[in-house]
Formats: structure tokens, C-alpha cells, sequence
């Protein structure tokens, strides 16, 4: 259905273990236009538009239907964290991250592992998230 649809993007940083983690590589990216949205479309292909990853940009998320949560940015990259898994929205504590949905301009801290050191504050700035959309190749704003 069309009217699932939307597009917006928010910010995120991994801690592992309490290392920052890197999800810029070619391996975590989606490169399939944003603009191709065809009505036919799999069960996987709807699962990647829910959150993925482009231009080699590893801390936005692009989102594309509605209801998207943190776990399927992570089920996308096909990254697994361990436990104990602590999150973050806005500097704000939240339970269960991962079935939190990603709102539009949000910045989610997520510590994962063992070493957990307090992140909450660093958070990706809308200003930034805005300089990336601005820039991206395959996925502007305003379609």
C-alpha cells in the first residue's frame, strides 16, 4: 500500500562493548534508490525500506514505511549486538530499544555488551542529520 510509505531519517550511534561502532562500510549500505518504489514489492525489499543505511553514511537511517523500529535497522546490517543491550532515545532511558520505532529526526544511543559507559549524551544532532539528507545521493528529501 502507498499510504505506508513516508521518508524521514534519524540519527544512532552502537557502543560495543564501549567502543563506538562503525557501520559506514560497503557491507551495512543499501544501495537500491529511494526513488524506486514499485508497488510489486517482496517481503525482503519491504523489510529493507523499513530502515537501512546509504552513501556510506553509518550513524542515519533512512526510514521508508511506517512502523519501523530499531530492530530492523539491526536485522537489515545484519548486525547481532550482545546482551545486555541499553538504550537511548534523545538522552531519554528507554526499555527495549530494539522494538522502539525510529521517529523522525531521533537520536538513539545504543550500549551493548559488556563496559557499558554512559553515551546517552552524545547524540547525533538534527543539524547534522539535515546535512545528510541534503547531500545524499540516493535518497533526498522531497519526493
Amino acid at each position: 500500500k502507498s499510504d505506508d510509505h513516508v521518508h524521514y531519517h534519524a540519527g544512532f550511534r552502537v557502543y560495543r562493548d564501549g567502543v563506538l561502532q562503525d557501520y559506514s562500510g560497503y557491507q551495512y549500505m543499501n544501495y537500491v534508490p529511494c526513488s524506486e518504489h514499485d508497488a510489486k514489492k517482496s517481503s525482503a525489499e519491504e523489510q529493507i525500506e523499513k530502515a537501512h543505511l546509504h552513501d556510506s553514511v553509518g550513524d542515519v537511517v533512512h526510514v521508508h514505511r511506517r512502523g519501523a523500529m530499531w530492530g530492523d535497522l539491526f536485522k537489515n546490517i545484519n548486525v547481532e549486538l550482545p546482551e545486555p543491550v541499553i538504550g537511548f532515545v534523545n538522552g531519554a532511558k528507554v526499555e527495549d530499544i530494539m522494538n522502539m520505532p525510529i521517529e523522525s529526526y531521533s537520536t538513539a544511543i545504543i550500549e551493548a555488551g559488556t563496559n557499558a559507559t554512559s553515551h546517552e549524551k552524545e547524540v547525533v544532532s538534527v543539524d547534522y542529520i539535515k546535512q545528510v539528507e541534503a547531500k545524499s545521493e540516493l535518497c533526498g528529501t522531497g519526493e
